[in-house]
């Protein structure tokens, strides 16, 4: 349980990409999505009896949290074609309001 834990201080030297926004990165935007909703299966599972079909599941989303970190995270960075990134914050809220760049708010 602590590796769980302490692997997610490695992910600052484990993601190798030069660029840091999920805006420009649309693989690792997809990778990241399905490591949320790996969490909170894993939350889900860990208050159910440790019996049937929840011993499998919580297998599976173990093994995908792990390889997110150690496999998924180096290899998206290393072989990742990332989208065009703007020279400025002007240019960047110009290609917003343009649609040039996909967002969306949650709040």
């Amino acid at each position: 349980m602590v590796s769980s834990i302490a692997v997610l201080g490695l992910l600052p030297w484990l993601d190798l990409s030069k660029v840091r926004s999920s805006v420009f990165r649309p693989i690792w935007k997809q990778f990241v999505f399905l490591f949320v909703l790996d969490f909170f299966i894993l939350m889900y599972v860990g208050g159910m009896p440790a019996e049937g079909i929840y011993v499998l599941i919580s297998r599976v989303g173990t093994v995908y949290w792990f390889s997110f970190f150690l496999i998924i995270a180096p290899l998206v960075s290393l072989t990742e074609k990332t989208l065009p990134m703007p020279n400025s914050i002007h240019e960047y809220e110009d290609w917003k309001k343009q649609g040039k760049i996909k967002t969306f708010k949650i709040f």
